[in-house]
């Protein structure tokens, strides 16, 4: 299955990081920003268990690199291509290791589409000020394309 959105007005497309696939977006705002913005739209994953457990994952796994705080419920929304789910996280970063610069905060949207036997993962990753209506937009407007015979769903944008 072929799926397909529609990308936040003015925001640009860059070549993902390897050795990661997908779709990478970033906000038309300067890095470093107040409300500076990416969304990074992955590559499907096998359906294993609930919606909402298959995010928990997610979001634990996304959120190693720092520490989470301000976890709530997840909150169900919906798309053209399914039902999902998402769950906003704050992640605070030390000025050690990886990170070289000083100390910061960053906001996380995880999301997850259920398209069937196939889940899409989405993040929107943002200064804490960034508005997160052009990550909500983009996830009612993920659709199905026509049937074609594929084995994976790829997404195109």
């Amino acid at each position: 299955m072929r799926v397909r959105f529609t990308a936040p007005s003015g925001w640009i497309r860059q070549a993902f990081p390897p050795p990661q696939r997908g779709v990478y977006l970033r906000s038309p705002v300067a890095a470093g920003s107040a409300d500076s913005a990416s969304i990074l739209l992955l590559d499907a994953v096998v359906a294993t268990g609930k919606l909402e457990e298959q995010l928990a994952s997610f979001v634990d796994d996304g959120c190693r690199d720092g520490t989470a705080s301000g976890k709530g419920k997840p909150a169900p929304f919906k798309s053209k291509a399914g039902p999902g789910a998402s769950l906003a996280v704050s992640v605070k970063f030390g000025s050690g290791g990886f990170f070289k610069g000083a100390a910061r905060e960053e906001q996380r949207i995880f999301a997850v589409v259920d398209a069937g036997p196939r889940r899409l993962p989405l993040v929107f990753l943002g200064a804490p000020k960034a508005p997160r209506a052009p990550f909500d937009a983009l996830l009612g407007s993920i659709e199905p394309m026509p049937a074609q015979d594929e084995l994976f769903l790829v997404w195109v944008g």
